[in-house]
């Protein structure tokens, strides 16, 4: 397991050199932009780093290091399968790392078409994609050690389950079993017994998982063959059937999408979100912050959970002393009951339109970014913006006049 273990620490050198070479380019290039920028203007700071140029350099050198971490990625994966699959032919780690490259589009491919089907199966109530995702579990083995490719490696796979498949699920329940009891269960067992280890019991899962990883791999290698021995060298299983499971998902999920898109762009998602932040303020109390609409500026808040800051009253004589403290209301006057109730309304009624304003002004930013995906909630939000502001004017001079009849 020698070669195992030194195809990993390859691949581990080779992330770390990646990464370190990302950080250099990055670096080389944000000091090359700073240089030749006015570092007294944040404008033309950020427009060199927006520029075109840039922007393209960026992209491309993401995407090498997208492509660069799939293909080390899965020379590890391959590499780790040769290693253990011939180790009694003790191949050089050159060698290993060879094959592995004329390996990795056709384990790709399948890969993808892995992929596709169990994303499309996983919308019809999930359970067909963990089915799925059983029956080919040996298909990555039947592209690296079975020279098989594509849909041929995805139904070999297949028919080596359907032909062992109890055996074969008791084997990886099992497996799993023993994966969660002593990378989950044991450490947490020790944690409890004795909290002042965590620092050793970490660092002793961290190389335990691997060890344990590295076993699965042989386990599930060595099932493989074992399975691969009760069926015929040309025996496949049809997977049409598992195309239709898929396809009915894949339908499934556009449907949600569009649904979802219509109900975004209808506005219905923003009232239903709105109605909902009504209803919890009104059954907790809680209080929207306060726009300062005279200023046109900022947000007014407040920890009071009152529809206005620390608001106190009491009963003096024949009127009701009531006590705004803070504010564009703030004052403290005496009012008949009558002036006192319509005060109160009104005063609901402008904290309830600040919310639809401030509700609104939030959603714009989403929703009035430019995307044509948002164009008809945007103009709904622009529309509840401008009503609500309305709202509040009205409602301000209704509470300012009531308040200058306060004694």
């Amino acid at each position: 397991m020698l070669n195992l273990f030194i195809v990993n620490v390859i691949g581990l050198v080779a992330y770390l050199l990646l990464f370190i070479l990302i950080i250099i380019v990055f670096a080389t290039v944000g000091v090359g932009v700073l240089s030749v920028v006015n570092m007294k203007s944040v404008e033309s700071v950020a427009s060199t780093l927006l520029a075109p140029s840039v922007i393209t350099a960026a992209i491309i050198g993401g995407l090498v290091f997208l492509v660069a971490s799939i293909i080390i990625s899965f020379v590890m994966q391959i590499g780790s399968v040769i290693a253990v699959s011939d180790y009694k032919q003790r191949p050089s780690v050159g060698s290993i790392i060879r094959r592995s490259f004329s390996f990795i589009i056709p384990l790709l491919v399948v890969s993808i078409l892995i992929g596709i089907i169990n994303l499309g199966a996983f919308f019809v109530f999930i359970l067909p994609a963990i089915l799925f995702y059983f029956f080919f579990m040996f298909s990555p083995f039947e592209v690296i050690l079975g020279n098989q490719k594509g849909i041929s490696a995805l139904k070999r796979s297949m028919a080596m389950v359907v032909h062992n498949f109890g055996g074969v699920l008791i084997r990886v329940l099992v497996l799993i079993g023993v994966y969660i009891a002593v990378v989950v269960f044991i450490p947490n067992i020790l944690l409890k017994i004795e909290p002042a280890t965590g620092t050793i019991v970490n660092i002793f899962t961290f190389f335990l998982s691997f060890l344990i990883s590295w076993f699965m791999l042989s386990y599930m290698i060595t099932l493989y063959k074992h399975a691969k021995a009760t069926v015929g060298e040309e025996e496949k299983s049809s997977i049409k059937w598992v195309w239709v499971v898929s396809i009915i998902g894949w339908i499934i999920a556009l449907m949600v999408f569009f649904s979802t898109y219509k109900m975004i762009s209808s506005g219905v998602f923003n009232s239903l979100f709105e109605s909902a932040l009504k209803n919890k303020m009104s059954t907790e109390g809680s209080k929207p912050d306060i726009y300062n609409f005279n200023t046109g500026q900022g947000i007014t808040t407040s920890p009071s959970p009152s529809p206005f800051p620390v608001i106190q009253q009491k009963s003096v004589s024949s009127c009701i002393q009531y006590n705004i403290r803070e504010g564009e209301f703030a004052s403290n006057k005496c009012y008949l009951q009558k002036d006192y109730d319509d005060l109160i309304y009104y005063l609901n009624r402008f904290s309830s339109a600040v919310f639809s304003y401030n509700g609104a002004v939030s959603s714009m930013e989403i929703t009035c970014s430019g995307s044509d995906f948002f164009k008809n909630s945007c103009e709904k939000d622009k529309a509840t913006k401008e009503k609500a502001g309305q709202d509040m004017n009205a409602y301000r001079a209704t509470i300012n006049r009531i308040i200058a009849t306060g004694k």
